[in-house]
Order: structure tokens, then C-alpha cells, then sequence
């Protein structure tokens, strides 16, 4: 009776065991752990940072701006004035000298004559002896130029001279007070010889053998001084 007991009773307990066992095993397992461990990434080679060292951020890119072309500024040259003719060494000289009291540039046909009169064009009727006077005449052609009384003037206003190939020289009728043949200006002093009606006298028919050139003129640059 006993043996049976024994060998009913063997099944039972292997059984038991078996599950003691299989119990102590399940309560053994991490569940939880695995669980958390199973979410997290394994990290790569290139995600490993050393122990102690600060994670280090790449450096971004800053934008280069494109280089700007420099641009020349060329300065206009600012042009130079051209000098005036009142500026000139003799000029200067009369105003610093004497008082202007004709200053004008007149035209004269080939083959005329121009006559600044003292009485009628500058308002003096006559000129004391020892006055002195600094005529200026600049030309554009060949000229005699003449200062005289009037009386020299009512002779030879209409008779035109006449050359002398002895003397080298243009023939007036009268005496001149001062004369200058065939030039294209003169500057020179006059000083008055007595008192009188005097005239610049600038004559433009010193042609040849009464050779006349039609429409043609010479312009004159003309200004009288009077010295103190």
C-alpha cells in the first residue's frame, strides 16, 4: 500500500519542482530593463564622445559678399582763360601813367583812311604845347600812321600820298608831327609841338601804283592816353 503511495506521489512532486524552478527564473529577469534598453539607439562610432570632452558644433558657413567693382572718378579738367589784350606791359603803363580817354576798334576799307579828331571825337578843342599823349594802334594790315594838326589833315584827307622810292617813304603834303609807313601797330609818345587841333590820322591806301582791293578792311586796335 505504501508503494503505490510512493509512485503516485513521484509525479506530483517533479512537477512542483519544475515549476519552483521555472517561477525563480521569471522573477529573475530584468522585464523592465530589457524594455528600456530595447528604445535606446546603439550609438555609432561617430556618436561616441569621449568621457570629459565638450561636444563641439560645426562652424556655419558665413555668406561672402561678391567683390564691388571700384569705379574711377576722371576730373573734368577745368579748362584755362585766354589773356585779355588790356593786360599788356604798355597798357598797364599808360593807366598807371595818364588817363584813357579813347579806347576803341574800328574798321578801315582798303584803300580809306580813319581820323580820330581831338575836337570832334573826344570833346578837346585844342591842345596845349607840352601835352603828352601815348598812342597805342595795332592793326591787321599794313597802315601809315600819322599824327597831325588839322590843317596837315584838310590837305591830305582827299590826295592820297604819294611813295617816294628815294627816301623809302609814303609823300604827305605838310609837315607830320610824328608818321609810321607800311606797319601793323605802333606805340609811341607824342608830345604836343604848340597849341592847336591835332588828329590820329590812320590811312589805309598805301598801295602801289593806286592798286585797290575791294572788299577788303583792316581791323585797328586803337587807344589814346593822356600822360599826367
Amino acid at each position: 500500500m505504501k508503494s503505490v503511495s510512493l509512485i503516485t506521489a513521484l509525479p506530483i512532486l517533479m512537477l512542483i519542482l519544475i515549476t519552483v524552478i521555472s517561477a525563480g527564473c521569471t522573477v529573475n529577469t530584468p522585464t523592465a530593463s530589457l524594455t528600456v534598453n530595447a528604445m535606446q539607439p546603439t550609438p555609432t562610432p561617430d556618436d561616441t564622445v569621449p568621457e570629459g570632452t565638450m561636444p563641439t558644433e560645426e562652424p556655419t558657413a558665413m555668406p561672402v559678399a561678391a567683390p564691388t567693382a571700384a569705379v574711377t572718378l576722371t576730373p573734368t579738367p577745368t579748362p584755362t582763360p585766354a589773356p585779355s589784350s588790356s593786360s599788356s606791359p604798355s597798357s598797364d603803363a599808360a593807366n598807371a601813367a595818364g588817363k584813357v580817354i579813347y579806347d576803341e576798334k574800328k574798321g578801315i576799307p582798303i584803300g580809306n583812311s580813319l581820323a580820330i579828331k581831338f575836337d570832334e571825337n573826344l570833346n578837346m578843342s585844342f591842345l596845349q604845347r607840352d601835352e603828352k599823349y601815348l598812342i597805342e594802334v595795332s592793326c591787321t594790315k599794313p597802315v601809315n600812321i600819322l599824327f597831325m594838326q588839322m590843317t596837315e589833315y584838310d590837305s591830305n584827307v582827299y590826295t592820297p600820298p604819294k611813295w617816294d622810292s628815294l627816301k623809302g617813304e609814303w609823300k604827305y603834303t605838310g609837315k607830320m608831327t610824328k608818321q609810321y609807313d607800311n606797319t601793323l601797330g605802333k606805340t609811341f609818345e607824342v608830345t604836343i609841338p604848340r597849341i592847336g587841333k591835332y588828329c590820329l590820322f590812320i590811312d589805309a591806301r598805301n598801295t602801289d601804283k593806286d592798286v585797290l582791293i575791294d572788299r577788303e578792311s583792316v581791323a585797328a586796335d586803337i587807344r589814346i592816353t593822356k600822360l599826367k
